[in-house]
């Protein structure tokens, strides 16, 4: 199976546009609002842009070399406990966190005092000390920059616990500015965050025989099967999808570059093929084959299908009702809420599938999967 270990996204991902335009709201002398909110479908390159502008700003003259600057990566899965029965918080890694944040800044020349451990301490109290010597000790040329990554990776009361104790301290203090990656437009919750977010939709992908070539010269310049001529054949045979999507785009490549006993590109890809790419975007697995948001059910799966099928690029939960018979409440709805699948689009006012899976599904369909 094509994993996320596997996929190239330097080589997908062309966002030169998006890093540009996030690099420069980071330098900016001063800027309107202290968040970016970064909306991206699943699997469409935001944690890859995060660490392209962490390693962009921090600028370290060789891997071992302290940073040119304070950027701080909050990936927020690694703070909690994943499992239903466990405490909430992650202390060990928390404060295992905050002492790399303390470490980083003293690598600055910035004086920042020892990570309390107490166990009667709250983590809000532990972060808002620490950003507060941050931002009041050290002589820092440029703001703090704050990335956060998976808020909608783990339980929604996790996410507002994260938002609370440990984002809120920071955007507290002016001398930090902060970007969120996440799939739901809507998915942050603290008031305080939402008021200071400013929205920024990532760009369409260049065009698929661009991103073809680019993967077919650096990985498989042997796989004389597929070439640029056949290529309009090989797009064609996929009704309906649109080559939209970095992660699917790499995992259908891959597909067709392993079979290199068949000669008809039309048959190189099957519904098999994108049933199993679907269920990989969706669930992401981690590097222990873990799902992000747990095993995708069947029925969730089938509720993606008809709404793929019977339903137009966007509608309304009247549509759902009435042309489905479901509902917002109904569980593989609020399933593909929790997974970024179907999300409420605000510029619309409609819902939607998130683009590529939307398409890839409907290819699924016609090809009788």
């Amino acid at each position: 199976m094509f994993d996320w270990e596997e996929y190239k996204p330097e080589l997908f991902v062309e966002r030169e546009q998006d890093i540009s335009q996030l690099l420069g709201w980071a330098n900016a002398p001063s800027v309107p609002k202290q968040v970016k909110s970064l909306v991206a479908p699943p699997g469409a390159g935001k944690t890859w842009i995060l660490q392209a502008v962490q390693e962009r700003l921090e600028r370290r003259a060789h891997p071992t070399a302290p940073p040119e600057r304070l950027v701080i990566f909050c990936d927020a899965p690694r703070l909690v406990n994943r499992e239903p029965t466990s405490p909430l918080w992650n202390n060990s890694e928390i404060f295992k966190w905050l002492e790399e944040i303390r470490e980083k800044a003293a690598s600055l020349h910035c004086s920042v005092g020892p990570i309390e451990r107490s166990g009667l301490v709250e983590i809000a109290a532990l972060v808002q000390r620490l950003v507060s010597e941050l931002c009041e000790r050290c002589t820092l040329a440029h703001p703090v920059i704050v990335l956060v990554d998976g808020i909608d990776e783990v339980t929604p009361e996790q996410a507002a616990t994260i938002e609370w104790q440990i984002l809120v301290p920071f955007i507290e203090k002016r001398c930090v500015r902060m970007i969120i990656a996440h799939r739901d437009e809507y998915a942050l919750r603290d008031p305080l965050i939402r008021r200071q977010a400013e929205r920024s939709f990532l760009r369409d992908l260049p065009a698929v025989d661009e991103q073809f070539q680019k993967f077919r010269d650096k990985f498989y310049s042997t796989a004389t099967h597929l070439t640029t001529a056949n290529l309009d054949s090989f797009k064609r045979s996929l009704t309906h999808y649109q080559w939209n999507h970095p992660y699917i785009n790499a995992f259908l490549f891959d597909k067709a570059r392993a079979r290199t006993d068949i000669t008809d590109v039309t048959k190189l890809i099957t519904a098999d093929d994108l049933r199993e790419c679907l269920y990989a975007v969706i669930e992401h697995r981690d590097k222990h084959n873990k799902p992000r948001f747990g095993e995708l059910k069947q029925e969730t799966f089938d509720c993606l299908k008809r709404i793929a099928k019977e339903l137009p690029d966007d509608w309304t939960l009247t549509d759902l009702g009435t042309k489905l018979g479901l509902k917002e409440q109904d569980e593989c709805i609020k399933q593909l809420f929790q997974y970024g699948v179907v999300f409420y689009n605000s510029r619309t006012k409609r819902y939607q599938l998130a683009d590529g899976l939307r398409e890839l599904a409907r290819a699924l369909i016609a090809r009788g999967g």
